[in-house]
């Protein structure tokens, strides 16, 4: 795995750098190369547009003066979809919103296992970052056409002849 950049926006410094720690250490044993860099609001992260897309994971408290982190999330998503955003908050009630811009996690502050939850939320990512979809390519009247392995919903024979039931992106 590459480097990987890193952004903990949260106006709570003493938080922040928790989190920062928990971070270092998932990183350094799983010899992950990082970088982290922590931000005080989401004014101060959504200031500069070109430093926010260099991003590949994002943790974000929500509740901030100024830009919370849903808006800050919200500006994110207008220049970048690829970056995962985790969600850490003291306040439940936002759940539904932080899945209207994609976060991948959302982490309660006060959960007695927020580390483990951190790690978890990582785990998650980098199997993400991972992924490979497996592509086969097939002859098909048609032409030869590349397929990804699970887009194909299931395949009838009938006759020695096959038709593929593939699911195709929205």
């Amino acid at each position: 795995m590459g480097f990987v950049k890193i952004a903990v926006c949260d106006d709570e410094i003493i938080f922040a750098r928790k989190l920062e720690k928990i971070i270092n250490k998932y990183c350094t044993v799983k010899q992950i190369p990082f970088q982290i860099d922590i931000y005080q609001s989401g004014k101060e992260f959504i200031a500069d547009n070109i430093k926010m897309m260099e991003y590949q994971i994002v943790f974000l408290d929500i509740n901030m003066e100024e830009i919370d982190g849903l808006e800050a999330a919200r500006e994110l998503r207008k220049l970048c979809r690829d970056t995962y955003v985790i969600f850490v908050t003291a306040f439940i009630n936002y759940t539904l919103e932080g899945y209207k811009v994609d976060a991948i996690r959302y982490l309660l502050k006060s959960d007695g296992n927020f580390g483990q939850c951190v790690c978890e939320s990582l785990d998650a990512v980098f199997e993400k970052m991972q992924y490979k979809p497996h592509i086969r390519e097939f002859s098909f009247q048609q032409g030869a056409r590349r397929v990804a392995l699970e887009k194909i919903v299931y395949i009838e024979s009938s006759l020695h002849k096959l038709t593929f039931y593939v699911a195709e992106e929205g």
